[in-house]
């Protein structure tokens, strides 16, 4: 039996060690923050990588901050999602249990071991991933436990406070606002955003599958991942399995397409979908829907610049998406837009076939888009008449884009 080639591509678990792929730009300024006894938030798409960074920042110290430097820092990892049922009491003491002596969780006693270890020239970094998931724990998302974080961090260099969120630091601060008295909690922070990786960073991921990658493996690829940390991943990763199964490069596709879109659909895509506001998903499906035909060598059935007419303007929105890598610029589209990461219109496709069921009207539809409250009537109606428009182009779901991007049928979609 010849033995198994070892696959080069992982997804799932945090990427640490070897493998974690360069983010030099915002590993240089979180570590500049909190070299100089800051705090900061690390922001991002789903599955963009704060968790690897936070885990880099700890992993690596010595080698970012210097040896002797990093025997002077002590890091505690805490992930918001493993904090049920907590109080303000556990929180300190499970964050500072690394000390053999730590202090009682009232401010003065926090107060007096972070003043002491200042003067020992001793910073604790606490890296408290998730940190959105902190607003569902009542005895966790309160006035006194953000306040203390606050005094604590701005007051003493002693102590960094490295969050991991989805939200913004304006969306923190919103969540707080019911209890915030003066100065949003969180201004304190110096956000640090994880964009989709630069194009050379891709290519250097996909340097790992050379012993078994083409050109058109490569494209492949791209097709469905985009410059997606994640999407990447899992699209490589799968490509790379199927050669010990499929010697036929169009079956493979298909097998590695079908694979990469369960993987991802709803732990990862869905999550994705439903964090975006509702306007920024109005304008990916308009996106999509404009791209659908040319990559099913198909006719257009809808007029939708008369359709957009209707709509508002969603050109913040489409920039958004366009620099968080879901699509790109193609002035040749009614749009100027199209997917980047096709994986995510698939999901898209198979939620628009949803409207095809007897069981499901346009409403329903809505619903479940969390759309119907806050699209207007006449946004609502210009939407039925694109989907009724759209007419059997609805119907095809992910299996058919999985099926083009493998044939590379109708308008390819190259980087």
């Amino acid at each position: 039996m010849t033995p198994l080639s070892n696959n080069p591509f992982i997804f799932g678990d945090p990427v640490r060690g070897e493998n974690f792929l360069n983010r030099k730009r915002e590993i240089r300024r979180l570590a500049g923050r909190v070299a100089q006894g800051g705090s900061a938030l690390v922001t991002g798409e789903p599955r963009t990588g704060k968790t690897s960074l936070l885990l880099r920042l700890q992993d690596a110290a010595a080698e970012i901050f210097g040896a002797a430097r990093a025997r002077q820092m002590t890091f505690r990892y805490l992930d918001g999602h493993t904090l049920t049922g907590w109080d303000a009491a556990r929180f300190w003491r499970e964050a500072l249990r690394a000390f053999p002596e730590p202090p009682a969780p009232d401010l003065d006693s926090l107060e007096r071991f972070f003043r002491a270890l200042e003067k020992e020239g001793r910073q604790f970094v606490l890296l408290l991933d998730e940190f959105d998931a902190l607003q569902n724990e009542p005895d966790l998302h309160r006035r006194d436990v953000y306040g203390y974080l606050r005094s604590l961090a701005t007051r003493y260099s002693s102590f960094s406070l490295v969050l991991a969120a989805r939200g913004t630091i304006t969306d923190l601060n919103s969540l707080t606002r019911d209890f915030s008295r003066g100065s949003p909690f969180f201004n304190f922070l110096q956000e640090i955003t994880l964009q989709p990786f630069p194009w050379k960073d891709v290519e250097h991921l996909l340097t790992r599958g050379a012993a078994r990658f083409t050109r058109e493996d490569r494209q492949f690829i791209l097709r469905l991942g985009g410059r997606h940390p994640y999407f990447l991943q899992v699209a490589a990763y799968y490509l790379w399995d199927w050669y010990e199964d499929e010697a036929h490069p169009r079956k493979r596709y298909v097998k590695a397409g079908h694979d990469v879109y369960r993987a991802a659909s709803e732990a990862v895509l869905r999550d994705i979908w439903m964090a975006w506001p509702p306007y920024m998903r109005v304008a990916f499906t308009l996106a999509a829907l404009d791209a659908m035909p040319l990559l099913l060598g198909r006719e257009r059935t809808f007029n939708l610049p008369a359709l957009q007419r209707d709509l508002p303007n969603l050109s913040p929105e489409l920039e958004k998406l366009a620099a968080r890598g879901f699509l790109r610029q193609s002035p040749a589209l009614t749009v100027g837009y199209e997917p980047q990461a096709e994986v995510m219109l698939w999901y898209l496709a198979d939620e628009l076939t949803r409207l095809t069921r007897p069981e499901v009207d346009l409403k329903t539809w809505l619903i479940r888009q969390q759309w119907d409250g806050l699209l207007t009537k006449g946004e609502k109606e210009t939407l039925g008449k694109l989907f009724k428009q759209a007419g059997d182009l609805l119907q095809v779901g992910a299996k058919a884009f999985i099926e083009a991007a493998a044939n590379g049928a109708g308008r390819a979609l190259t980087g």
